[in-house]
This record gives C-alpha cells, structure tokens and sequence, in this order.
C-alpha cells in the first residue's frame, strides 16, 4: 500500500508525508530510497539505531519527537543522532497526555525543555529552533507547489 501512496504523491509533485515506522524502519527507508521524488518525508517517533537515522538523514528525511519518546534512554540517544536542523516538535495528542491530560497542537513545551537538556541550550532556543526548523519546512513546500502551478 505504501508504494502506491509513494507513487500517488510522485506523480503530484511530490508532497510532504509523516510517516511512522514502528519496526520496520530499515523497510521503510529501502522504500524512501526507491521512490525519492514522492516528496519530503518527516519520520514520527524514529528511535531507530544511530546507524539508520544516519541512513534516514542522508535520505534528507525531518524528524518529530516528543517528550514521550525523550522518556527512555533509547529515545533520547535515537533524538541525539538526529541533525538538529530536521527536528520538529511532536505533541503525540490527543493520544499523548501530559499529567493525566490530553497533549494538543502548540503543546510543545515539555519537548523544547527536554530538548534543551539533552543539546545543552536553553528552553527558548530549542523552541527557536524547532519553531524555525517547521517554517523552513512548511516554506519549502509552499515554494515547490508554486513551482509547480507555474509549470502547468
């Protein structure tokens, strides 16, 4: 099935997908590789070995992370072996929840803390950070689709 959603999303330019890769990672990324012009692929909750987010971020993908997958130490060391220009928070809502209560979108505050600790920077300059990595993000696509409107 994901092949034919990569091929779709091929065919249309290329969009920007987030995908989840619950262990399947090496699979998925074999899938990324044959199909690089589906578009921009942000891997939610990757906590694969650092060999693998190497291999993801050579394949130019962005990451979300959330303070969940900051819990363990698998997740913060997957969270470290990421290019800090690719991350994007990552709430988990409405089935993430924080002290009992339902994380929503804008909710990232616990994730830049725990960002901050793990970079050593402070709360606001991994919210920056963040905050800019999803701009430069979301402009990309906007630039490629009006590229796309003026070729047709």
């Amino acid at each position: 099935m994901l092949h034919e959603i990569l091929d779709a999303c091929a065919a249309a330019g290329g969009r920007t997908i987030s995908l989840h890769s619950r262990g399947a990672a090496e699979m998925l990324l074999d899938m990324l590789e044959f199909e690089p012009l589906a578009g921009t692929f942000v891997l939610h909750w990757f906590s694969a070995k650092r060999a693998i987010i190497e291999r993801a971020a050579s394949l130019g993908c962005w990451f979300s992370v959330g303070s969940g997958m900051m819990a363990s130490r698998s997740g913060r060391d997957a969270v470290d072996a990421m290019p800090v220009d690719r991350l994007l928070p990552e709430t988990d809502g409405p089935f993430g929840m924080a002290e009992g209560v339902p994380l929503a979108p804008g909710g990232g505050g616990s994730v830049y803390r725990d960002l901050a600790g793990l970079k050593g920077m402070s709360s606001r300059e991994a919210e920056r950070l963040m905050t800019g990595n999803f701009r430069r993000l979301v402009a990309a696509g906007s630039r490629k689709a009006r590229r796309q409107e003026d070729d047709r």
